[in-house]
């Protein structure tokens, strides 16, 4: 029972962390938008005399985040909640690598990317954080698909996908600035189908290892 009640919470974490994410973290960030003389004065460890707002420190953005939006705790929790969990469950062997997968899949892997990436943008910030998280999920989802047949594999790909667009409709504006020379829509079907073709690169290469050490 509490097993189950571990699940359903882990499943509500994510939807958590991204409503926090922006009443908390992505409103500290605006303080790219201020004057010089107001946000100067909120700096920590951003040097005085950096020409642009903008320029502040990450994490700086992050300490204010903390002291001013108290919903920053919660993302955090979420966040490390929605992560640990299932590695915790693995690690009690009280699930199997391929419940893991379909745990990992789902996950519109695609949106959160491009979800960030445009915050970033607009908040006139700068940084690989996005493009990593995509590899280090590529990686991952991509070595666990080895424990599930093609069927769940494009099945799980074309959820993520659909919760991709579906999602940005609703959090990314279709901004014509930032996505040229295609449409927002466009960027994540793309962005869909790079996540799935990396999923299949490391899968190979997971079999190909798995063989070898067969032999």
């Amino acid at each position: 029972m509490v097993l189950k009640y571990g699940w359903w919470i882990w499943g509500l974490s994510l939807p958590t962390f991204l409503v926090t994410y922006v009443y908390s973290f992505f409103l500290a960030s605006k303080i790219a938008y201020e004057s010089q003389a107001d946000c100067r004065q909120k700096f920590i460890f951003t040097p005085k005399d950096v020409e642009y707002c903008s320029d502040i420190y990450p994490i700086d953005v992050f300490l204010i985040s903390l002291k001013t939006y108290p919903l920053s705790y919660l993302c955090i929790a979420s966040g490390m909640f929605f992560v640990l969990y299932p590695l915790y469950q693995l690690y009690k062997k009280n699930l199997s690598y391929k419940t893991v997968y379909l745990a990992l899949s789902w996950i519109p892997v695609p949106f959160l990317f491009h979800f960030f990436e445009y915050n970033q943008y607009i908040s006139m910030r700068s940084s690989a954080s996005p493009a990593i998280v995509l590899c280090v999920a590529i990686i991952i989802v991509g070595g666990l698909s080895t424990q599930a047949n093609w069927k769940t594999f494009f099945l799980m790909n074309g959820i993520a996908a659909v919760l991709t667009l579906c999602l940005a409709s609703l959090a990314i504006p279709n901004d014509l600035h930032w996505f040229k020379p295609v449409t927002r829509n466009v960027a994540m079907v793309f962005t869909a189908i790079v996540y799935t073709l990396g999923q299949l690169v490391v899968h190979f290469l997971v079999r190909s290892v798995i063989t070898l050490v067969k032999r």
